[in-house]
Formats: structure tokens, C-alpha cells, sequence
């Protein structure tokens, strides 16, 4: 199998004791927009059955993980928000920080 390319990666990793692990890891292929690649095609889809349906429903919500979003919003209001302070507040003092653009910052500041 080909490996796409060129693609932009992000990793986001978490640190637990003295372990560094990968808690998120996504990759976007990147395209000319004017020699976009092929549409995928739909094919004879059969409707769904009872089955499938239920197979489809979300699992029952954690806790933890509703915790974790809520944070996780806040982190994102305060950031459209521009509000430094609380940004400074919600986040770690050690944060790195890598834009769209592949540019890291070592720390919190980016300007």
C-alpha cells in the first residue's frame, strides 16, 4: 500500500510520571485545491437493518471523558476570546504549542 503524501501531522502527548505517551494523532493528506484527488465512489448502498442501527448508538457517557470536554471547551472559548488570563489559567505552564502551519513554540508564548 502507498503512503499518502505530502501529509500534515499533529501528535498531542501526555506526560505520566516519567512516561511521554501519544494521546492523539491525526494526519491530513495535502492537495493542489485546483487538482483535488479522486471522489471516492458510493456504490449500491443496502439500507441499514435493525442490526446496524443498533450497532450505530453511542455508548453510554463517561464521566471522566464529559469532565475532560468541559475543560476542553473552556480552553477553546477562552482562546476566541483572546482572554490571555484565562488561557494562562486553564493550561499548563510547560505547554508547547504547534500551528497549522508546522511552527512550534516551546512555550506558551507564540508571538
Amino acid at each position: 500500500m502507498k503512503i499518502p503524501s505530502p501529509i500534515r501531522a499533529a501528535t498531542v502527548w501526555a506526560r505520566t510520571g516519567d512516561t511521554w505517551r501519544a494521546a492523539f494523532h491525526g494526519e491530513n493528506l495535502l492537495f493542489d485545491p485546483k487538482n483535488p484527488p479522486p471522489a471516492k465512489a458510493e456504490g449500491n448502498k443496502e439500507k441499514p437493518t435493525k442490526d446496524d442501527k443498533a450497532a450505530a448508538t453511542k455508548p453510554a457517557a463517561d464521566p471522566s471523558t464529559a469532565a475532560m470536554m468541559a475543560i476542553e471547551k473552556s480552553v477553546w472559548e477562552a482562546w476566541k476570546a483572546k482572554d490571555a488570563a484565562k488561557l494562562g489559567d486553564l493550561t499548563t505552564r510547560d505547554l508547547s504549542f504547534q500551528n497549522i502551519f508546522g511552527t512550534y513554540f516551546a512555550n506558551k508564548r507564540t508571538r
